[in-house]
């Protein structure tokens, strides 16, 4: 098993505590292949609130990505099996009410048999139920790259959001980058609110369009469900 401590701005307020304990136990009723189950929740004396979750073997999606790239890019023949994969899996998600908010390479792992398996979801923050925890400059590692615009607001995350990261994730297997390359936290912030991210120019017209509308910067614009979305993902 996995053990993740609870963050420290909930488990010092017995009412957040209480309610990530109650989050948490209800997470334990999710079952499905591609989402790494909540197995318990664990409290140690003087210690931390623990999360228990299923231990998955494998590597993340960011090294498999890595390792299948050929001429920077991972081809659509290793790609699109994993997003249907993936999108089945985030729809699962959904269909009981749970966003992950803060889906990335890093928080799916690939197993043995070339499944992803994500991790993660319903993990307790200080205002995961509405905006994104965390102020935009305060940001750090990869997460930033996959944020939805209405997280770069502070606006309620939807189910939209998570299909907005996985618009990144397939854009960055399919171009060899994520879709804003941009080093620096406050330029990034306006990349994601204000422009387009560049075309894929190698990928057919058809799916050029699908993965434009995929991060489209309002979620009512983007695709209903996240297999709706790689269903379009035409490369005919």
């Amino acid at each position: 098993v996995w053990m993740k401590p609870i963050a420290d701005e909930i488990a010092s307020d017995p009412v957040l505590l209480a309610e990530a304990k109650s989050r948490c136990e209800s997470l334990k009723n999710i079952h499905h292949e591609g989402l790494a189950r909540m197995l318990d929740v664990v409290s140690v004396e003087g210690d931390k609130t623990y999360m228990v979750i299923e231990y998955i073997e494998g590597i993340t999606l960011r090294r498999w990505m890595q390792e299948h790239r050929e001429d920077g890019i991972v081809p659509a023949k290793y790609a699109i099996p994993v997003l249907k994969l993936l999108a089945n899996a985030i729809d699962a998600a959904h269909a009981v009410n749970e966003i992950h908010r803060h889906l990335m390479p890093e928080c799916i792992m690939i197993d043995e048999n070339e499944k992803p398996k994500i991790l993660n979801l319903g993990i307790p923050y200080v205002g995961s139920d509405n905006a994104w925890m965390l102020e935009p400059w305060k940001s750090t590692g990869w997460e930033a790259f996959y944020r939805a615009p209405e997280q770069w607001r502070g606006q309620i995350c939807t189910t939209w959001t998570d299909l907005y990261a996985l618009g990144c994730i397939a854009y960055e297997m399919l171009s060899g980058h994520v879709p804003f390359d941009i080093p620096d936290i406050n330029l990034l912030h306006g990349a994601v609110l204000l422009e387009a991210p560049p075309t894929i120019v190698s990928l057919p017209v058809a799916a050029q369009g699908t993965i434009a509308r995929s991060l489209a910067k309002r979620g009512s614009e983007r695709f209903n469900s996240c297999e709706d979305y790689i269903r379009s993902l035409s490369f005919e």
